[in-house]
């Protein structure tokens, strides 16, 4: 093998890499949508610690938090594609399965309903 073979086949193998580790070493983040069911108020506010502590980004995500209130129901933004997720009730999720409606719920932040009694 002569000195140009093996030159060109160190760079056609080392110059990608070395290429792909000049580029952004940044992953690429998917965007999220949060739809809140109320005002940005104190019991959301684990929501908002873990964005701006990173860890959502951690998971590859950009969580943009939407503020709801009167006359905005959360649940309706999943279902016409405008949130990727909303914040609901366990009496509108049981709602969602009664009408058959394409909703699953993720998780429940409540250990004990709020409404049951201690």
């Amino acid at each position: 093998m002569t000195v140009r073979r093996i030159i060109a086949f160190l760079a056609a193998v080392f110059l990608p890499l070395l290429f792909s580790a000049c580029a952004s070493s940044e992953p690429e983040l998917e965007p999220v949508t949060l739809q809140l069911n109320w005002s940005h108020e104190a019991e959301f506010v684990g929501y908002y610690v873990a964005k701006d502590m990173g860890f959502y980004e951690e998971q590859g995500l950009d969580v943009t938090v939407v503020e709801g209130g009167s006359g905005k129901p959360a649940r309706l933004t999943v279902l016409d594609g405008s949130a990727d997720f909303a914040i609901s009730s366990f009496a509108e999720q049981q709602q969602f399965l009664e009408d058959d409606q394409p909703v699953v719920a993720v998780g429940s932040v409540f250990q004990i309903p709020p409404l049951a009694g201690c």
